[in-house]
């Protein structure tokens, strides 16, 4: 022993590293390789591949289901049949291009069959957005996906680890998969007719008149024996909007009228639009993920319409995004944002030195140049304004657009103005830098007038006295004359006393 060298010894060390290596790769070999060469029928069990499956968000959980078996027979070739039956048949499937419909319909079949098995491996959970599973032999995979979170529905997909021949002919190699999963993001778009693209706010209808609303929904996908399907999309109307069902109320995919499938219930603010339990397998078999589900309905500003802020009208859909967790579920919402503008006037006397406000005085908005079609409410009424003690009138649901202004009662012992006010309203929609947008108008108002159009003052005067019959030359006459017959009066009586 003293005879061998340090060099020897260390030589010697190496050659029992280098064959524990060797043993641990022939222990653990799928940890050494990913791929496999030189695969033959005799020892095509110990082949093994990697497959990766990307598309993920982190923290996605995913499941992977043996469905397809490959073997290499005796006599060279390869034999691919499924791993048990799924109701479906093997010819009909394998023909079938990778991203066809009938490939998507053929793996939510799989997936939903009760033959489907145990998971292949263990459930992995995505760091990033990939995963990888290791070790598996030759096939096709059913990959399932559980969002962590977020706005999407997965996709059904099928990946596969492949023989390739090598050359020569003799042996095959055994190549990794991968699979970029698809999913459905699940959203929600609701559009007024008319609205501003940037701000999505719409600001030229006025109070009594309807917004016609539309909603774009997309449709996730869920599998026949999915246990969830939650699927509601609810609308209330804010205090300034009156909801208006009789204006062509409709639930649509494409042309066809899917509104059978749906629980609608239509009370005084909105509607709730859920999917029928017993509808929903069909209704979601027969719709690919993806389409749009399409609502219509309107709403008619009233007298409530807020003034200094838009008003906010939101719709949300609650929707299962685990279809086989049936607390799983998320909501997705959009709004479309409406604003109204007021009309501020003050009404004065004609004291230029200071002028007095009028109380009393009205005014009635028409939508004519020539005062014959007055503005009116969702009522009906006719829209006035009239002026309080600090001689203030206004008015308020206002679109954009060009309105008249007229004195149509004054206050009392005063003269209508004969001025006919030209009123226009023209919003002009600002995006913030930190978010959000800002509207303003022409000749817009200040303190709890903001967004009101300030019309300024109308100057009213007072009515001219009746003129008094007679004057002052007429009446000294009167007087005088008065006089002369009281001192006849008096020479008469006297007169007739001498005589008697």
């Amino acid at each position: 022993m003293h005879g061998i060298s340090m060099e020897g010894r260390f030589k010697a060390l190496l050659s029992t590293l280098f064959a524990m290596v060797l043993a641990l790769g022939v222990f653990f070999p799928s940890a050494a390789l990913a791929e496999t060469t030189g695969v033959t029928a005799a020892n095509q069990g110990t082949a093994t591949g990697k497959l990766t499956v990307t598309g993920l968000t982190d923290g996605d959980k995913v499941d992977i289901y043996k469905i397809v078996n490959t073997t290499i027979q005796g006599d060279n070739t390869l034999k691919h049949e499924f791993a048990a039956d799924y109701g479906i048949s093997f010819d009909a499937y394998k023909v079938y291009a990778s991203d066809s419909v009938e490939m998507k319909k053929a793996a939510e079949t799989i997936g939903s069959s009760a033959n489907l098995g145990a998971v292949a491996q263990p459930q992995k959970t995505a760091t990033g957005t990939s995963v990888e599973f290791t070790g598996l032999s030759a096939g096709e995979y059913l990959v399932k996906v559980t969002p962590a979170s977020g706005k999407v529905v997965y996709q059904w997909s099928i990946a596969k680890l492949e023989y390739t021949a090598e050359t020569g002919g003799v042996s095959y190699k055994l190549n990794d998969g991968s699979i970029a999963v698809k999913n459905t993001p699940v959203t929600i778009d609701k559009k007024a007719t008319g609205e501003d693209a940037d701000t999505h706010n719409t600001s030229q209808y006025s109070v009594g008149q309807v917004i016609p609303y539309t909603a774009e929904v997309t449709i996730p996908q869920y599998p026949s024996n999915a246990t969830n399907r939650k699927f509601k999309v609810t609308d209330t109307m804010t205090a300034g909007l009156t909801y208006m069902k009789a204006v062509g109320f409709s639930i649509m995919v494409g042309s066809t009228d899917v509104s059978g499938s749906f629980d609608i219930t239509h009370n005084a603010d909105g509607f709730v639009a859920e999917i029928k339990s017993d509808a929903a397998a069909a209704f979601f078999s027969t719709y690919n993920a993806g389409q749009k589900l399409t609502i219509k309905y309107g709403g008619k500003i009233n007298s409530s319409a807020v003034v200094n802020t838009p008003d906010v009208n939101t719709i949300t859909l609650e929707f299962a995004n685990n279809p086989y967790d049936e607390h799983s579920n998320d909501t997705v919402t959009d709004h479309v944002d409406n604003s109204t503008f007021g009309l501020k006037l003050v009404k004065v006397d004609n004291d230029t030195a200071s002028p007095k406000p009028l109380q009393g005085a009205e005014f009635t908005v028409y939508t004519d140049s020539a005062c014959e079609h007055p503005m009116v409410d969702e009522n009906g009424s006719v829209i006035k304004l009239t002026t309080n003690a600090q001689g203030i009138g206004t008015a308020k649901g206002f679109g954009e657009g060009t309105f008249y202004v007229k004195e149509t009662k004054a206050p009392a012992g005063y003269t209508p103005s004969s001025d006919i006010k030209t009123v226009t309203f023209k919003a002009t929609k600002t995006s913030n830098p930190g978010g959000g947008y800002t509207i303003t108008i022409e000749h817009e108002g200040t303190g709890e007038y903001l967004n009101f159009y300030d019309a300024g003052s109308i100057v009213n005067v007072p009515q001219p006295g009746l003129p008094v019959t007679g004057g002052a030359g007429t009446v000294a006459l009167t007087v005088v004359g008065v006089g002369l017959m009281a001192a006849a009066g008096v020479i008469v009586a006297r007169s007739r006393k001498n005589e008697a």
